[in-house]
């Protein structure tokens, strides 16, 4: 709803109710993000990365990540730049343990490939990707990112073949994530109309997966949807409905 003086207020007064959970630290640190107070952000980044909670999923990197994207959906370019540098730092630092299964490896690096993206470490970004692909041809959230990263890498053929691929993924359970895939491509092309389209039939398919955010959250702070920011019909898709 934007109300974020309101959610500063609540993600602080839940901090001082459990000071041993984690994720209200995550909220209050999102609530001063998009309220552009960069330097309370900087702020309340090291503390949160300083804490030693455990609990409710909350990690160092949860904080990066959420303070990054928030900065960065609010026009905040250069301070989302500085803290995806330590994203990725961090990210780097604590990969997945070698004793792990292969889904919470797989996992790791897929948040380093996001966070590279953060960094506008397009050609890193696309290189982890690529071997992920390769170790499993048949993942869609890896190929879904692809022809849109490799686009902003700078190679526009290999970009539109893989955009095509994308085109072609059928099966079950998909959750319109190959639709996503290709709105985020004709976004970061330009392609205002198509790509609004295509999010449209993503969403119709269910898009985003179950378990994940909800839509207007996962399409508010997506960087390759970033130039529909301001273009109506995007505003208006993701609009809070009564």
């Amino acid at each position: 709803l934007g109300q974020h003086e309101e959610e500063l207020v609540a993600a602080r007064r839940s901090c001082g109710l459990y000071p041993d959970v984690g994720l209200p630290m995550v909220d209050a640190v999102r609530a001063l993000a998009a309220l552009g107070r960069v330097v309370e952000v900087d702020q309340a980044v090291e503390a949160a990365m300083a804490a030693t909670t455990r609990r409710d999923g909350y990690s160092p990197g949860l904080v990066l990540r959420s303070a990054t994207q928030e900065l960065r959906t609010h026009g905040q370019r250069e301070a989302a730049l500085a803290l995806a540098g330590r994203w990725v730092a961090w990210t780097e630092r604590h990969p997945s343990p070698p004793d792990s299964d292969p889904a919470a490896r797989r996992k790791a690096r897929t948040m380093l490939a996001l966070a590279l993206q953060f960094a506008e470490r397009w050609a890193d970004a696309r290189n982890v990707l690529l071997e992920l692909r390769a170790e499993q041809p048949d993942d869609v959230d890896v190929l879904a990112p692809l022809p849109w990263v490799t686009l902003r890498a700078g190679d526009r053929a290999e970009a539109a073949r893989l955009d095509a691929a994308l085109g072609r993924v059928t099966g079950t359970y998909l959750f319109g994530r190959p639709a996503f895939g290709r709105a985020c491509y004709a976004a970061a092309l330009g392609k205002k109309d198509e790509a609004v389209l295509l999010l449209r039939d993503a969403l119709s398919q269910g898009f985003p997966p179950p378990g994940a955010y909800s839509p207007a959250e996962v399409l508010r702070h997506h960087l390759a949807l970033e130039l529909l920011r301001g273009y109506p019909p995007f505003e208006e898709l993701i609009k809070p409905k009564d």
